[in-house]
């Protein structure tokens, strides 16, 4: 064998074996729709991943995750940040309409 094929055979073996791509270790966005803030927090904490909450006006039950970014399922890097969005509880019609201006005469 030559010391080109030698080294193409190297580098193949390499990429196919996975050496050949990025260092970083990688986790998986869990599916947490639906769970409670606190569940989905631990759940993505345990993926090595560091969840971001925020609230919403819904009406679904207070503290239930309404969705989460990057979707569930997502290869991400380990460390990465997870936005989960909560519901408050409130409808945007639950809260009281601001007076009008004063009219000045």
């Amino acid at each position: 064998m030559t010391q080109s094929s030698l080294a193409a055979l190297a580098v193949s073996t390499l990429v196919l074996a996975g050496c050949g791509g990025s260092s970083k270790p990688m986790a998986v966005v869990p599916e947490v729709v639906h769970l409670s803030q606190t569940s989905a927090i631990k759940k993505i904490e345990a993926e090595g991943l560091t969840a971001v909450p925020r609230t919403l006006h819904s009406t679904t039950t207070a503290g239930k995750v309404l969705a989460v970014y990057p979707a569930a399922g997502s290869r991400v890097t380990k460390g990465s940040t997870v936005e989960i969005t909560i519901s408050d509880g409130k409808s945007p019609n639950d809260f009281p309409t601001p007076p009008p201006p004063a009219v000045e005469p």
